[in-house]
């Protein structure tokens, strides 16, 4: 033994320590802005599939309307509900009855009737046997009168549940994205008008 040491290659605890902490400051971030990125994403989908959702309501209650017409009806209000002028608890179905001339469209119904589950179709549709989803589609109506007729027709969509419209007023007002609730908005007017 000489009194020389030998040097050891390696490094030391604290060498290690500091790395493994400047490396985490740098991942976290990173990890973070990642986990934030999936969450906007998924948010935007919800959002995507109930525009979708909404712009289908619509144009289902036009079409309603338009087979009314093709079938004979002059009125504008044939396919309404029979009483009132007014309706903000309605729905409708792409496999709906009512598509059909001759048939009102359904109204007056419970919170729990506007529920959307995928059917064994593979469309999304109000009750049945099919798996639940997140969103609920209700239309909302207002009948001008036989002196100003025109139709007009919201269908919200809406999921959550933090929000559910209660009348066309209220859902042009409150039906935000931040609330989780999108709306699709058209006026129905007799043919040639």
């Amino acid at each position: 033994m000489n009194g020389k040491r030998k040097k050891l290659n390696g490094f030391s605890l604290g060498e290690v320590l500091l790395s493994v902490s400047v490396l985490t400051v740098g991942v976290l971030p990173v990890m973070a802005a990642m986990t934030k990125g999936f969450q906007s994403s998924l948010a935007s989908r919800d959002v995507i599939v109930a525009s979708g959702l909404a712009q289908e309501g619509a144009e289902l209650v036009k079409n309603v309307k338009d087979n009314n017409v093709l079938a004979g009806s002059a009125s504008l209000s044939a396919w309404l509900p029979s009483s009132g002028s007014t309706w903000n608890d309605c729905r409708i179905d792409a496999g709906d009855q009512v598509l059909s001339p001759g048939n009102r469209i359904s109204c007056g119904l419970s919170a729990s009737a506007f529920k959307l589950s995928k059917q064994s179709s593979n469309f999304l549709g109000h009750g049945g046997a099919g798996v639940a989803t997140k969103f609920s589609r209700k239309i909302l109506l207002d009948y001008g009168g036989s002196g100003n007729e025109r139709v007009t027709c919201i269908s919200a969509v809406y999921w959550g549940q933090s929000y559910t419209p209660s009348s066309i007023a209220d859902a042009r007002a409150n039906c935000k994205v931040s609330k989780k609730c999108v709306y699709a908005e058209s006026v129905l007017t007799p043919w040639g008008s």
